[in-house]
């Protein structure tokens, strides 16, 4: 399935498709997300059944990756190691100092695999902002380099990282 397209593909392509077109923020490309339900009802009868079919033979003891990320949330000191594996984001609900107000916001969060197997995600600024230049919104890390993360303090109310590139 074809994920990048042009602005010129968006402007011509059918509504439903260009509803379901999205900017990604950290490579500046248009992409466009899956609706599902879209391609489920436009699906030929055989590609149902052949799909269908395929569901079928899934062996229900199967090995599956999870795609659901832990937050984790380090204690000082606390290391792990383990792949990064991009970027994700959270929508904390925080309450406003000044208005008292309770408010959502988005921040940004690494992803990573630990070496127990588990997705984690962590949204810590300063954590981000070693993996992803702030401005650009380039990677400073490559998805899948091996890395440590340790958790060294705090400054105020900013959590502190180190992050380690793991070389073999």
């Amino acid at each position: 399935m074809k994920t990048e397209i042009t602005a010129t593909e968006i402007a011509t392509t059918e509504p439903l498709a260009r509803e379901s077109a999205l900017v990604n923020d950290y490579q500046g490309q248009l992409t466009v997300k899956p609706n599902i339900s879209a391609f489920l009802t436009m699906m030929k009868a055989s590609d149902y059944e052949a799909l269908k079919a395929s569901a079928a033979a899934i062996d229900p003891n199967a090995t599956a990756i999870t795609i659901t990320a832990i937050y984790k949330e380090f204690a000082v000191g606390e290391s792990i190691v383990g792949i990064f594996t991009g970027l994700d984001g959270i929508t904390p609900k925080q309450t406003n100092e000044l208005t008292g107000e309770v408010e959502k916001r988005h921040c940004d969060s690494v992803q990573f695999m630990a070496n127990d197997g588990k997705l984690y995600q962590c949204a810590g600024v300063a954590l981000v902002n070693q993996f992803v230049d702030s401005e650009t919104g380039d990677f400073k890390i490559p998805v899948g380099q091996k890395v440590r993360i340790t958790h060294t303090g705090k400054n105020n109310r900013t959590k502190l990282y180190e992050v380690g590139l793991i070389v073999d």
